[in-house]
């Protein structure tokens, strides 16, 4: 999908919530590294808003910059990856279900609950732990501390969007089930948990 077409999907969504200026301002990110929105960039992009979730954020930036300023939503941005499309829709959703506009605090607990190697690399090498960060946004949401991880919506099917197909995984799981790159491998892929012969586990539900 073409990036007018995700910002025009942003756009007729969310223009009245905070989550619009944040989905503009991490495609206009993407697009200066030649790439697609993926979550590290929803990251990036509360990080150098304003706002508390912005200053609970600030610690992450400045150990790792996860992007540098950018001019106010310069044009339509790079577009979005079927991770990024999934961590918004997730915000959404859960903004939604609470009667809310979509704004930071629905993205932050999105991203974390989605769990994205380069999002919980970032927060973990911070002084800010992940649930300090949950926690704070639930808070700031009014919900309880304890909220269960909030649902992500169904992927896309493999081989759509920049999603890869699963005869590319399969290439890549020749290491074993206990090796890091395996694992980030498998998750980046949108497939669940390794079995003991080192592939991936396909749920039943798993879209083709």
């Amino acid at each position: 999908m073409s990036a007018e077409r995700d910002a025009e999907v942003v756009s007729a969504n969310e223009m009245g919530g905070g989550l619009h200026q944040l989905m503009v301002r991490a495609f206009s990110i993407a697009s200066e590294a030649g790439e697609l929105a993926r979550p590290i960039h929803l990251l990036a992009a509360l990080a150098i808003g304003d706002g508390p979730i912005a200053s609970s954020l600030v610690l992450v930036n400045h150990d790792r910059p996860l992007a540098r300023e950018t001019d106010p939503l310069p044009g339509r941005g790079g577009g979005s990856s079927y991770l990024a499309r999934q961590a918004d829709e997730a915000a959404r959703e859960f903004a939604s279900a609470r009667g809310d506009l979509a704004g930071p605090e629905h993205l932050l607990v999105a991203l974390i609950d989605q769990g994205d190697p380069e999002v919980v690399a970032a927060l973990s090498n911070s002084d800010l732990g992940m649930s300090a960060l949950r926690v704070a946004a639930l808070r700031l949401l009014g919900s309880p501390v304890d909220l269960p991880p909030v649902a992500m919506p169904p992927l896309i099917p493999a081989g759509t969007m920049d999603r890869p197909p699963y005869s590319w995984l399969i290439s890549k799981m020749r290491r074993g089930p206990g090796c890091k790159l395996a694992r980030i491998t498998c998750r980046y892929a949108g497939f669940t948990a390794l079995d003991g012969s080192g592939h991936c586990r396909i749920s039943k539900n798993e879209p083709r």
